[in-house]
């Protein structure tokens, strides 16, 4: 897999954007971060879901995962006038694989960790588990 981007966080200490355990990978702090760990997108939300998006799937890359093996998104996000939060979560469904799409859930944060940032995303990734059709689900409306 290439890597689609090189982006970091903000911080002086030495820190990895993922990780893994087994056949599961993790991102922990996603956002649309720059390779300098600045916001590329300050106070621009839906810039910085699909800045993040791209983010995440440079970090999935690096664990050998796809976007296609995300089974669960954190998001955190700090409430506006602009949009909803089921709009946010429409928008991360449009842009992410479906039969059956990661579960997603999400949290009010009106304070975020670095300025201008509008949206942090949390990842848990299992390679492959499209591939081996051992999964259920339900679709709801």
């Amino acid at each position: 897999m290439t890597e689609l981007s090189n982006w970091s966080l903000p911080l002086d200490e030495p820190h990895e954007i993922s990780s893994s355990a087994s056949n599961l990978s993790f991102v922990g702090g996603a956002g649309d971060f720059d390779e300098f760990g600045k916001i590329q997108n300050p106070f621009k939300l839906r810039p910085q879901i699909e800045g993040t998006l791209e983010n995440i799937r440079s970090a999935l890359a690096k664990k050998n995962c796809s976007q296609l093996d995300i089974v669960r998104l954190k998001i955190f996000n700090s409430p506006t006038k602009e949009i909803a939060e089921f709009e946010i979560i429409q928008t991360l469904l449009e842009l992410l694989p479906k039969d059956p799409a990661p579960v997603i859930s999400s949290l009010p944060a009106p304070l975020q960790p670095f300025f201008g940032q509008e949206i942090q995303i949390q990842v848990i990734a299992q390679r492959n588990w499209r591939s081996k059709k051992n999964f259920r689900f339900e679709t709801k409306t």
